[in-house]
């Protein structure tokens, strides 16, 4: 799992606090955005604001929720490039509450 690897990077042990909200977001991915055929970035931008403000792990949501967004893109043929000054956009997403479109701008710009 890539959470795993993600908190296992950082000498952090991994803890799933909520797998039904984990599973209700993959799935929401699917249904929401045509199955498979939906729009690659709507889908990404999805996945990366719903587990950075559910906060399905105990730790490491945005950090979980940037690395499993890039699994995502990778499988889909795209790559994301984020920087440091990217984990304050995470906060944002979390703490504001960032509409949908504004993440997946976001996501756009970054990703190549």
């Amino acid at each position: 799992m890539i959470y795993n690897k993600v908190m296992e990077s950082t000498y952090s042990v991994p803890i799933v606090r909520d797998s039904a909200t984990i599973e209700f977001v993959l799935e929401k991915v699917k249904e929401l955005f045509n199955k498979e055929n939906g729009p690659l970035f709507w889908k990404a931008a999805f996945l990366i604001k719903e587990i950075v403000t559910k906060h399905p792990f105990l730790d490491g949501n945005k950090r979980a929720a940037s690395a499993i967004t890039d699994g995502f893109l990778k499988l889909n043929g795209k790559n994301l490039k984020l920087a440091m000054e990217d984990v304050s956009f995470l906060e944002e997403i979390d703490s504001k509450r960032l509409k949908l479109k504004i993440v997946h701008e976001w996501l756009l710009r970054r990703a190549y």
